[in-house]
């Protein structure tokens, strides 16, 4: 079994393997400044150009990207029980997203509009993601179960 690294540096995502040999690299279309989220041979990739990409892991090819709504900063993503779950934007144009992780089609979008940057965590049916509060979302169909003022934090719940 190989042991394998992802680095994402501005443009370009790189994957390495022990002991250091390059196995592919992939240009995105503008930074990313998102971490990647790799299950089932899918690394999945939020870009400053406003789609989440996700790339084969083992072969560095495109596998479908998503075009998101207004700016494009993304969170890193969540992926749990086939959904992908990621946040987009700044205050305005701030957007939480579940996609189907397999071919990317839209599943729902809950309007924030407050900076989503932390990586969501699924629990037993609810996605947790905090901005200037903290959200609980059904993670079935983005409905809000509560959200509770934390004072503009900015960790991962």
């Amino acid at each position: 079994m190989r042991t394998l690294l992802l680095i994402m540096i501005l443009q370009v995502t790189f994957l390495f393997s022990a002991p250091g040999d390059l196995l592919w690299r992939y240009k995105l279309d503008d930074l990313t400044v998102s971490s990647a989220f790799v299950v089932n041979n899918i690394a999945y990739i939020g870009c400053e150009d406003g789609y989440l990409y996700a790339i084969y892991a083992n072969n560095g090819t495109l596998k479908w990207r998503y075009k998101t709504e207004g700016y494009g900063y993304t969170s890193s993503p969540c992926v749990s029980n086939g959904i992908v779950y990621f946040g987009t934007g700044a205050g305005e144009e701030s957007n939480f997203y579940a996609l189907n992780a397999e071919n990317g089609t839209f599943i729902w979008k809950y309007r924030n509009y407050e900076n989503i940057r932390s990586t969501p965590s699924v629990y037993n049916g609810i996605v947790y993601f905090n901005s200037d509060y903290i959200f609980a979302l059904n993670a079935a169909n983005g409905e809000e179960v509560w959200k509770y003022s934390s004072n503009y934090t900015w960790g991962s719940p």
